[in-house]
C-alpha cells in the first residue's frame, strides 16, 4: 500500500488528484495539507512513501522540496500542474501525464529514499542561491527607480519573498529581516510610487554611500572594515579585483568604484553560483568542485571576514525597516552560505544521481 500526502492551497487540485487515484488499488490518501509548514509536520509525523505538490502553488518548488529530503522521511516527491498536465519527479525525470496510469507508474515505482540528492536538484538549488546574490547584490548596486519602488508590491517578489521565508532551517537573522522587509511593504501599500522611491533613494545614500562622517556608516568596502574609513586596507580591494580576474570577470569600464564594494562581492558570487548550477546541469563533476573552491574561498577570505560586521552597523544605523531588514537577510545568508558551501564541496566528491 502506497501512502500519499498532498500539499495544496487550492482544494480543487487535492480533490482532482483524489478522484485520480481513487479507483487505484494500492494507493491511499493519508494527509493533506495547505500550508507548507504545517505540511512538514504532518509528514514527519506520517512518513509516506509519496509527497504530491502543486506547482501552481509554488514559484520555485526546490526549498520545500529540500526540506522534505532533509528530514529523511524517504518519501519520493512529485510535483503535479494539473493544467498542462505534466510533473516532475525528484529525483528523476520530467515527463507529461497523459492518463493517471502515467502518475500511478511513478507512484508504483523505485524507491528514492536511500538516494544521494541528484545533480538536477543541486543544479536547481545553486540557481535558488544564485538569485538570493543576485536579488541582494541589486539592491545594494542600484540606486532605487520607479521600477523598483512599483515592484515592492508586485506578485513577484511577494513570491520570492514567500519561497525564502519557507526554509525550514532559515538562519534566524534572515527571518527576521524578511519579516521586517515583508511589513515595510505592507506599511508601504497605498503610498505614491514616487514618494516611496524618494524615501529609499534617500535612505540608501545615507546608508551606502559614506556622503559625510556623521551622515551615516561607514561606507560598504572591505578595505574600510578590515582597516577603517581614515585608513582603508587597500590590499583587500587589490586581492578582491584579483579573484575577479581569476574567475574571468571585471567591473565594466565605465564602473568608477572600488571593486570591493559590497554590492559587487555579492553579484560575484552570483555569478559563480549561476556557474555551479550550469556544472550540476552539464554533469561536469570537476567544474562543480572547481567553483565551488572558488566560492569557498571567497566566501572565507573575503565576505565573511566583513560583512557581517557592516550588517550589524547596517541594521542598527537604518532608518526603514526595508533596508534594517536588508541587513539581516544579508548577515544571515553569508554566513549560512560559507557553511553550506563546505557542505556542497563534499557532496561534489561523490557523483550524484541522475
Amino acid at each position: 500500500m502506497k501512502r500519499i500526502f498532498m500539499l495544496s492551497s487550492h482544494p480543487l487540485f487535492s480533490q482532482g488528484v483524489e478522484s485520480l487515484l481513487r479507483r487505484e488499488t494500492g494507493l491511499e490518501i493519508v494527509g493533506r495539507e495547505a500550508d507548507a509548514d504545517k505540511a512538514l509536520e504532518r509528514i514527519k509525523e506520517l512518513r509516506p512513501d509519496v509527497v504530491i505538490l502543486d506547482s501552481a502553488d509554488l514559484c520555485d518548488p526546490m526549498p520545500v522540496v529540500m526540506r522534505i529530503f532533509r528530514e529523511g522521511v524517504g518519501a519520493k516527491v512529485i510535483s503535479l500542474n494539473l493544467k498542462d498536465n505534466t510533473m516532475h519527479v525528484y529525483r528523476g525525470e520530467q515527463r507529461v501525464v497523459k492518463e493517471v496510469h502515467d502518475l500511478v507508474e511513478v507512484i508504483e515505482g523505485q524507491e528514492f529514499g536511500s538516494e544521494p540528492v541528484s545533480a538536477e536538484e543541486l543544479a536547481a538549488l545553486a540557481a535558488s542561491r544564485s538569485r538570493v546574490y543576485g536579488f541582494l547584490a541589486a539592491v545594494y548596486n542600484r540606486l532605487p527607480d520607479d521600477q523598483f519602488a512599483a515592484s515592492l508590491s508586485g506578485p513577484d517578489l511577494a513570491s520570492f519573498l514567500s519561497s525564502l521565508a519557507g526554509t525550514e532551517d532559515l538562519p534566524e537573522d534572515m527571518r527576521e529581516g524578511l519579516r521586517l522587509i515583508e511589513g515595510f511593504i505592507q506599511a508601504s501599500q497605498g503610498k505614491p510610487v514616487d514618494e516611496l522611491r524618494t524615501e529609499l533613494a534617500v535612505e540608501r545614500t545615507r546608508l551606502l554611500r559614506g556622503v559625510k562622517p556623521g551622515y551615516g556608516p561607514p561606507p560598504p568596502y572591505e578595505s574600510v572594515y578590515l582597516g577603517s574609513d581614515q585608513q582603508p586596507l587597500m590590499q583587500a580591494s587589490v586581492a578582491v579585483r584579483q579573484a575577479y580576474a581569476e574567475a574571468g570577470v571585471g567591473l565594466p569600464e565605465e564602473v568608477r568604484d572600488q571593486p570591493d564594494f559590497i554590492g559587487f562581492e555579492l553579484d560575484f558570487m552570483r555569478h559563480l553560483t549561476e556557474k555551479e548550477a550550469q556544472a550540476w546541469a552539464d554533469g561536469g563533476w570537476e567544474e562543480v568542485a572547481q567553483i565551488l573552491e572558488k566560492e569557498r574561498a571567497f566566501l572565507e577570505e573575503h565576505v565573511v571576514r566583513w560583512i557581517p560586521r557592516f550588517c550589524d552597523v547596517m541594521a542598527q544605523e537604518a532608518q526603514l525597516d526595508f533596508y534594517r531588514g536588508i541587513a539581516r537577510v544579508t548577515k544571515g545568508f553569508v554566513l549560512d552560505e560559507a557553511q553550506k558551501t563546505r557542505e556542497l564541496l563534499e557532496e561534489a566528491g561523490n557523483e550524484p544521481a541522475v
